[in-house]
């Protein structure tokens, strides 16, 4: 029997099989994506002169790359949660002023 846990009460699911239970973690944020769209994707873009659609890419492979034995793949934004993309944001903003000598604005500057 399958077990769901949703604010805190348990349901049960009539499909057998093996499951595993993990603590439900926020997506990242709707302000968060806009930040990174906004400001840091655009004026990484502007410096750069790729694509706002490019520069995302490049990110993404720089910092979210997974490596697998057997296969190495790209982690989506969409995925991360609120914290782990908290880190990608500032993983980004370090590299953006290390190796591009531009410093991106906090969000709430």
């Amino acid at each position: 029997m399958k077990v769901t846990v949703l604010n805190n009460t348990l349901t049960p699911v009539q499909k057998d099989g093996v499951y595993e239970l993990e603590k439900w973690k926020k997506k990242r944020s709707l302000p968060q994506n806009a930040y990174y769209w906004k400001i840091i994707v655009k004026m990484i873009s502007d410096e750069t002169g790729y694509t706002t659609e490019q520069t995302h890419g490049k990110l993404c492979q720089k910092f979210l790359l997974v490596k697998e034995e057997g296969a190495d793949w790209v982690r989506s934004t969409t995925s991360l949660t609120t914290a782990e993309f908290e880190t990608y944001l500032e993983d980004v903003k370090r590299w953006a002023s290390e190796f591009l000598n531009i410093v991106l604005p906090d969000p709430n500057q």
